[in-house]
């Protein structure tokens, strides 16, 4: 796992679409040598059920309470298998049902 390429997470929109049913998720990440979470970029905008959110609601505080509770020393144990679901394109949320949240 030590290899894998990845890109941290600087923010995100969250959004809702009442008539779907579904909740709106566009984070935004930090390119290969971007260190300002001012000049992140946005990703593309994902769907989910409210089932996939409480899903990954659950996996999250797990991975944070591992971390929490692990060796300073322990290796990393891994990724999940990812969730399969069914999706659906995202429509744009609407300006109001959007909320941002920046790395601190």
């Amino acid at each position: 796992m030590d290899n894998v390429e990845v890109s941290p997470i600087a923010g995100w929109q969250i959004g809702t679409i009442g008539k779907k049913r579904v909740v709106v998720f566009r984070p935004h990440y930090l390119d290969k040598g971007q260190q300002d979470s001012e000049q992140a970029t946005p990703g593309r905008y994902y769907v989910m059920t409210p089932s996939q959110c409480l899903s990954l609601i659950c996996e999250l505080t797990a991975a944070v309470h591992d971390l929490e509770n692990a060796a300073p020393a322990a290796p990393p144990t891994g990724l999940s298998p990812l969730s399969r679901g069914r999706g659906h394109r995202a429509a744009r949320p609407k300006e109001h049902a959007v909320s941002t949240a920046e790395n601190p």
